[in-house]
């Protein structure tokens, strides 16, 4: 057999010089092969006898694709050596037969934001130059435009003329005609009580505003939860997803739609399920005071108040100014009330009897209440009684010497004289009369506790 040749190395240099490309041209297309990533730079071999350069942008997810023996499509921006590639197409180059049929049926393009110029923002869409006018990019404001530079979007064309040298586009059009979709689908679902998903879009002192899909509804503050909330960041946070109940829509004076929501209606109602019982004891937090008692918060959205007639404790009343806010506070429950969503609270011993340890001839000061025609009421300083000083005992005599001398609310050093078989109290001033006699002494010392229980209630009724 006839051996076989091997090809000369002439040969070899004559074939590789044939399949080499001889010229690439701006804006040119091609399919090359990654030789090599170094400092930021990927060499890709065109078929030329040097690798042309193409420069890795970290920000572009397709530079990640940039790995050696990746094939790649790159087109020309720079035909001298180094030959400069580009993964876009290179505006002055492009073919504007795709944009003239998308203006003609009305189809987006996409484009990437190339660079900010006057009015507006150069648009690159496959190789051709393009206008996009600042107010048609969609962007409210200077930063999120800044950021758009170099992201792809889609875009309407808006004017276009057959020689391509003026090519309008807008990107608002596109995002209004979605909108305008949206809120079509969305009003569908507008019926009292439905429940929807939206995003909250901005957060005010009297509520949030939630995107529904291109309508807008207010939660206000009180419709976010069941109990008190004082702010509304509290609660919800820019850019969260919410369900929220439909509540009503109406047009306002000025004739626009108002979508009123909650997001507490959808929660459970803590009402429905109280933990508490008659005659429990509870420990509540002190949320409020007011000219008439005070509030406690007992569990989430639920509260209590401890009325000015349940503040005492073993027959002696507390001052409202002990409470301070977010004090800890053990209370009993006294009457719940789930119609009108009331619970009233007691202090512990706010119904203990009023007890006296008081005794005949015990000395004390006593406080005057009010002078009557029987003598002066005073209240026991030490001790719950209260009682009466007799005008009979008294040397002011004349009623008006007595109530210069006993003003509501004066001191006296007082002695128990008496305690009636009604448990009544009898007091004279010290000093005012002899020691109290053995007889009365013998009378009272002997008796039962109960002429203790009950010093002044028949026997204020019997004298005012």
């Amino acid at each position: 057999m006839e051996e076989q040749q091997e090809p000369s190395f002439e040969q070899l240099l004559n074939e590789s010089q044939a399949n080499e490309v001889k010229y690439v041209q701006p804006g040119q297309k091609l399919t090359g092969t990654v030789v090599m990533v170094s400092k930021g730079v990927a060499y890709v071999d065109i078929g030329m006898r040097t690798e042309a350069q193409l420069t890795i942008d970290e920000e572009d997810e397709r530079s990640s694709a940039l790995q050696e023996g990746a094939q790649v499509e790159v087109f020309v921006v720079k035909n001298k050596q180094p030959i400069i590639l580009s993964l876009d197409p290179v505006m002055g180059f492009g073919d504007t037969s795709k944009i003239a049929a998308a203006y003609e049926k009305g189809q987006p393009v996409e484009g990437k934001v190339q660079a900010a110029i006057k009015g507006g923002f150069e648009i690159n869409v496959d190789g051709v130059r393009c206008f996009c006018p600042i107010s048609q990019l969609g962007f409210r404001n200077e930063e999120d435009r800044a950021a758009a530079l170099g992201q792809t979007f889609p875009f309407k064309v808006i004017e276009f003329e057959a020689a391509g040298d003026n090519v309008v586009l807008s990107r608002r059009a596109l995002l209004e005609e979605e909108r305008q979709k949206k809120m079509a689908a969305t009003r569908e679902k507008l019926q009292p009580g439905a429940v929807l998903s939206g995003k909250v879009r901005d957060i005010q002192s009297f509520g949030a505003f939630v995107d529904l899909g291109g309508l807008t509804g207010l939660v206000h503050i009180s419709q976010l939860a069941h109990h008190n909330v004082q702010r509304v960041e509290d609660v919800l946070s820019v850019g969260e997803e919410v369900e929220v109940k439909l509540l009503e829509t109406k047009i306002d004076k000025n004739g626009k739609e108002r979508i009123s929501l909650s997001i507490k209606a959808l929660l459970p109602d803590p009402w429905d399920e109280l933990p508490f019982e008659m005659g429990q004891t509870v420990t509540g937090t002190v949320v409020r005071k007011t000219n008439f008692g005070v509030f406690f918060n007992l569990v989430p959205a639920v509260d209590g108040l401890l009325p000015m007639r349940f503040m005492k404790k073993a027959g002696k009343n507390i001052d409202i100014d002990s409470f301070q806010d977010g004090d800890q506070v053990e209370l009993e429950l006294v009457e719940i009330n789930l119609h009108d969503r009331k619970i009233a609270l007691a202090l512990p011993g706010w119904n203990e009897e009023i007890r006296s340890s008081l005794k005949p001839g015990d000395e004390l000061k006593a406080e005057v209440i009010k002078v009557i025609p029987a003598g002066v009421l005073v209240q026991c300083l030490e001790d719950p009684a209260r009682g009466l000083i007799p005008k009979r005992t008294m040397k002011q005599g004349a009623m008006k010497n007595i109530l210069e001398a006993f003003a509501p609310g004066s001191q006296h050093l007082v002695v128990l004289e008496e305690i009636d078989d009604r448990g009544r109290y009898t007091f004279v001033l010290k000093g005012d009369s002899t020691s109290v006699d053995d007889g009365t002494l013998g009378q009272f010392l002997g008796q039962e506790e109960s002429l203790n229980n009950n010093p002044f209630a028949t026997y204020f009724s019997d004298r005012n």
